[in-house]
């Protein structure tokens, strides 16, 4: 969350310094801080997916990132994230920018 919300002021900011209007700066930077927010999150929920898929079953944290790296490399951390961030676009962009219009209200 930390990551998302700095991003999101840091890329509002510059936005508004290049000269975008404030909707516009707010919605695009809410689209692409959600993006940084996946991109640093990504790796630990496909290992917390792993294991609830495990179902029943004992398994460790560092197990299945053990077993995800050496079938998959780095790759493997990032599997199905293209489908995530298209999402991420569109509901952080939304989001933030419907914040900003109540907070103003």
């Amino acid at each position: 969350m930390l990551a998302q919300l700095g991003s999101y002021e840091f890329l509002k900011r510059k936005f508004r310094n290049i000269g975008l209007d404030y909707t516009t700066s707010c919605f695009i930077s809410g689209g692409l801080a959600n993006v940084f927010c996946w991109l640093v999150s990504y790796p630990m929920d496909i290992v917390k997916t792993r294991l609830q898929l495990k179902s029943g079953e004992k398994g460790r944290i560092r197990d299945q990132a053990k077993l995800i790296w050496k079938s998959k490399g780095f790759l493997g951390f990032y599997q199905g994230i293209g489908a995530t961030l298209c999402r991420a676009i569109v509901s952080g962009s939304f989001n933030f920018c419907t914040y900003e219009m109540v907070k103003k209200l």
